[in-house]
């Protein structure tokens, strides 16, 4: 399986968003390629996407929907058992008004939540227990701290 992410998102430099360097009719079936794009993103997440459509069969496609918010939050829970962790209530009562005020429940904003959550101690305080609302925000309050911990050299 080769994966690629974030077709959408190359730099439109030596027409890489045509997607004609990706061997999407000559490869060896044994050979599983699995890519995203975002389909309401911008024009080339349009574009990627329509070219993949003209060129793969319709059985080969599948969209992903959003992830509920308590879908999300089973993922959640599954990967902080998985890691030995737990919420305290309060905490939990966070995530799942998080989940619930989120504009990007996708698996990949869950996963930005898991990541976070993992970082608090149980006797954290309500301010140290920030969640955010969307992928954008998640990921810029990991830039932030690491802006922080690392200075401006590191994060740019």
């Amino acid at each position: 399986c080769i994966f690629l992410d974030a077709l959408d998102q190359l730099s439109p430099e030596d027409n890489a968003l045509a997607l004609a360097w990706l061997p999407l009719r000559t490869l060896p079936p044994y050979v599983r390629l699995v890519v995203s794009v975002l389909p309401d993103a911008e024009k080339a997440g349009r574009r990627c996407l329509s070219i993949l459509k003209d060129t793969l069969p319709a059985a080969n496609l599948v969209g992903l929907s959003k992830t509920g918010p308590n879908d999300g939050l089973l993922l959640v829970k599954s990967w902080l058992k998985f890691a030995n962790r737990c919420l305290t209530p309060e905490q939990d009562k966070l995530v799942v008004d998080a989940a619930r005020k989120s504009t990007d429940a996708t698996p990949l904003y869950f996963n930005l939540v898991f990541n976070e959550v993992l970082r608090w101690k149980s006797a954290a305080t309500k301010a140290e227990m920030r969640l955010f609302h969307s992928v954008k925000a998640g990921i810029t309050a990991i830039f932030n701290r690491l802006h922080r911990y690392h200075g401006e050299t590191f994060v740019r």
